[in-house]
């Protein structure tokens, strides 16, 4: 935003005064700055060539639940509500989740009401939380001004369009380039491929295709941005 509004000249001015003051001796034993948003630091400062005031700083990875972790997470959450369900819903609703984090888990427990629960609840819960777009829109809005320029945001939305389509398991190295190719942006293409994998939009696996790591965003993208 500063960048947009005042140019890239205040966003080092600030960069470089955060900087000194963390490794100001009179606060650095004191004070411990932990910078938190919807979009990579890395990524946004990256785009600038500004990366070497901030590479004092410390990149903390957040990982998803394990299975264990989620149902544990689950109970506390059904406890709340006076929610109950049986080992099978529980198994069905980390399914549909996949991508076990707690904001996926809280939106589909925010659509279930008190009393027993069974896997047609899940279904139906599931569905209801897509249609909430307040609930999303902050994964398409995040990619537009403030991170990307405009060519850069065409190829990130058409690459997301393509991998949400449910007649497609996966997009290979292939293809992406095809698209990166088309809105001339092969250049930046690493670069781009790293702020849609740390930022929680895309997974690449062992045979270095891609994916969406979360079937929920999946879903909601298709429905609400592809279509």
């Amino acid at each position: 935003n500063i960048r947009s509004m005042e140019g890239e000249t205040q966003v080092r001015q600030l960069l470089t005064g955060l900087r000194e003051i963390r490794q100001d001796s009179r606060f650095k034993t004191k004070v411990r700055f932990l910078l938190a948003g919807s979009i990579g630091l890395q990524n946004v400062v990256e785009g600038m060539g500004m990366t070497k005031h901030i590479n004092d700083l410390k990149e903390i990875k957040m990982r998803s639940f394990t299975s264990e972790e989620a149902e544990s997470y689950l109970h506390c959450l059904f406890a709340a509500k006076a929610i109950s369900a049986s080992p099978g819903v529980i198994e069905h609703i980390k399914q549909r989740i996949n991508h076990l984090v707690p904001f996926y888990l809280n939106l589909l427990v925010d659509e279930l009401t008190t009393g027993e629960i069974c896997n047609d609840h899940i279904d139906h819960a599931f569905e209801t939380m897509l249609g909430h777009r307040n609930n999303f829109e902050h994964w398409h809005s995040r990619l537009k001004p403030q991170a990307l320029k405009p060519e850069e945001y065409r190829f990130c939305k058409t690459l997301l369009n393509t991998a949400s389509d449910p007649d497609k398991s996966h997009l290979n190295k292939s293809e992406i380039t095809n698209i990166a190719v088309q809105h001339e942006v092969i250049d930046e293409l690493p670069r781009l491929l790293n702020i849609l994998v740390h930022d929680g939009y895309l997974v690449k696996d062992e045979s270095m295709n891609y994916r969406f790591i979360s079937p929920v965003l999946r879903a909601w993208w298709w429905r609400e941005i592809a279509n």
